[in-house]
């Protein structure tokens, strides 16, 4: 399967790649064909598995900015809030949170405290790998988990 590419990348392909070609033929002043070519070109990297279902949702329209780092981008856009302190991990969305029993050493960012607990949820053999799952359900549905976990580990 292609590692998922990012949104940065993403942009920077359709600006060198297809923008030119949208610009040639409808003109620079042409916003809505160059809005269509992106949604096409977004499209297409979700066929071709190179977007996930939460980068295809969360996808950035060409009026807004680029993030520079899709694992925070994709946390702050589906309302994710992880914290730690230092004994447990929060997971918060919205007004749902669950506890993890994660220790986590020194400050990180709720990316890296994420990840930590991704790279639990990756080791089947991990005695914490059932409970982690079964909580962390309560917050993120299976099929958002899944890609998540996908972003952090590819990207």
């Amino acid at each position: 399967m292609p590692k998922l590419t990012s949104f940065a990348d993403a942009f920077s392909d359709w600006s060198s790649a297809i923008k030119p070609g949208v610009i040639a033929t409808y003109g620079d002043n042409d916003q809505p064909a160059l809005d269509e070519s992106w949604n096409d070109y977004t499209d297409s990297l979700t066929r071709d598995r190179r977007f996930n279902g939460l980068q295809y949702h969360y996808c950035p329209s060409l009026d807004d900015d680029m993030p520079d780092d899709d694992k925070e981008f994709l946390l702050e856009r589906m309302n994710i809030q992880v914290s730690s302190d230092g004994t447990q991990v929060t997971i918060k969305r919205g007004s749902e949170s669950v506890t993890l029993p994660v220790q986590i050493e020194g400050p990180l960012s709720s990316e890296d405290i994420f990840q930590e607990v991704i790279d639990i949820l990756d080791d089947d053999d991990d005695p914490r790998h059932e409970e982690i799952t079964n909580k962390i359900g309560t917050v993120i549905s299976r099929k958002d988990l899944d890609d998540l976990i996908e972003v952090f580990n590819d990207l």
